[in-house]
């Protein structure tokens, strides 16, 4: 490697193509399909999806994993207006892995530096 040659790093400190930014990459593709499912579940059941239609059936089957640690933490854990329902675990849930997200990617960028 020649000495001169400039190193590019990233704004997050990260390497491009080092381990470190791959498992990094790899935590936020899978996070992101999970809140994107989670999304697509949360606009269902505000559109009042009827839940034996095989695609929001599959929607709620895939999440359904994904919510339950979060069943149970609040008193009121739905709203519902007519066949609309605002499901707030979902909500909660949905910021959880965003979070849990961001946290091990900068515990994973901690350990590289």
């Amino acid at each position: 490697m020649d000495d001169n040659q400039p190193q590019y790093r990233r704004s997050n400190g990260i390497r491009p193509g080092s381990i470190a930014a791959k498992i990094a990459q790899i935590i936020w593709v899978f996070i992101v399909f999970i809140v994107v499912v989670l999304i697509i579940r949360v606009i269902l059941s505000l559109i009042g999806a009827i839940q034996e239609n095989d695609f929001a059936s599959f929607i709620y089957s895939v999440t359904g994993p994904f919510i339950e640690p979060f069943r149970g933490l609040l008193q009121v854990s739905e709203y519902q207006v007519g066949v609309a329902r605002l499901e707030f675990e979902t909500i909660v849930a949905i910021v959880v892995y965003l979070l849990a997200g961001w946290g091990v990617t900068a515990i994973v960028q901690a350990l590289r530096r």
